[in-house]
């Protein structure tokens, strides 16, 4: 089935908070975490010469941790001006570690691209109690960072996978906070589908086959989100 969802975005432009010399290579810290590019304006290189940016979420007692092998490697045709992005390809990530640049990469030279598919912000919060306004701001973020491709998935970093039972966990507070319509109509598709002619469900969509486990609050996905859908939207 066509995709029935907006296309992805850049939501935001994140600029490193600090960049250090790590090993054999440079450490970028963009101050939080978030999916997206990792967009760079390379020095003069010989041509030839390869640049590794791996990526993680977080470090493991000060030390750099790649997580599920995650990088990219940009080749250089030695020409001035080179610039590099994997559009191709997401990140979600909080440091980059470059190797393959003999020094410090400028902070004007390297940005952070945020995308996303919501729509819009359709709720708003605020209250006396800051602890309570962090706690919905970062689950605020968590939600845009996981929603993008027409649907929400577990992690933006190693599964990628649209589940049902984080679906189901999520859905009214997605829901509530965005303008989500077009992505479950999206989501939804994909479950039909995913969907066997003898009705046997996946627990996860967009998916190959109908194979897998988590259990009815998986796959009852199909049946709680249109409900929920047509609660919040009135999308019948």
């Amino acid at each position: 089935t066509p995709q029935t969802t907006a296309p992805n975005r850049i939501t935001a432009v994140h600029t490193p908070v600090s960049i250090a010399s790590s090993g054999d290579g440079w450490l970028v810290d963009m101050g939080h975490v978030f999916t997206g590019w990792f967009e760079m304006e390379m020095p003069p290189l010989p041509q030839g010469r390869e640049v590794r940016i791996a990526y993680s979420d977080h470090l493991d007692n000060g030390k750099f941790q790649t997580q599920g092998g995650e990088a990219d490697i940009f080749v250089s045709n030695g020409e001035p001006g080179e610039r590099f992005c994997n559009k191709f390809h997401h990140h979600a990530y909080c440091y980059a570690l470059i190797t393959g640049v003999d020094k410090a990469p400028e902070t004007k030279s390297i940005r952070g691209l945020q995308i996303g598919n919501l729509s819009g912000e359709s709720a708003t919060f605020r209250c006396s109690d800051t602890d309570i306004n962090a706690i919905h701001d970062m689950v605020k973020h968590t939600l845009e960072c996981l929603t993008y491709s027409g649907y929400m998935v577990d992690c933006p970093h190693l599964e990628r996978a649209g589940y049902g039972g984080d679906g189901n966990s999520s859905t009214v507070a997605l829901q509530t906070m965005f303008d989500a319509a077009h992505v479950y109509s999206n989501w939804l598709t994909g479950w039909g589908d995913s969907m066997q002619e003898g009705g046997m469900m996946p627990n996860a969509a967009p998916s190959a086959t109908a194979e897998g486990g988590g259990g009815p609050y998986w796959n009852a996905f199909m049946a709680f989100a249109p409900w929920r859908t047509y609660v919040s939207y009135g999308d019948s």
